[in-house]
């Protein structure tokens, strides 16, 4: 699923095409289980709200094109 969302991208000039996206699922997958297993462990210890800004702006800035 990821793979052709970020293929999707490329396509439309949203997305640089030279980015792995390997690399990138890599990334998402682990910020993904890091918050869920926060989540889950500690629910009150941390803003998971920030968290998820966090990680998109992580991914729109690494996915971004130019």
């Amino acid at each position: 699923m990821w793979v052709s969302i970020h293929m999707g991208g490329c396509r439309f000039g949203s997305r640089v095409a030279v980015s792995p996206p390997p690399g990138g699922l890599i990334a998402l997958t682990g910020m993904a289980r890091g918050v869920a297993a926060q989540h889950l462990i500690a629910p009150d210890a941390f803003d998971l709200a920030a968290a998820v800004q966090a990680c998109q702006r992580f991914v729109e800035r690494s996915l971004a094109a130019g």
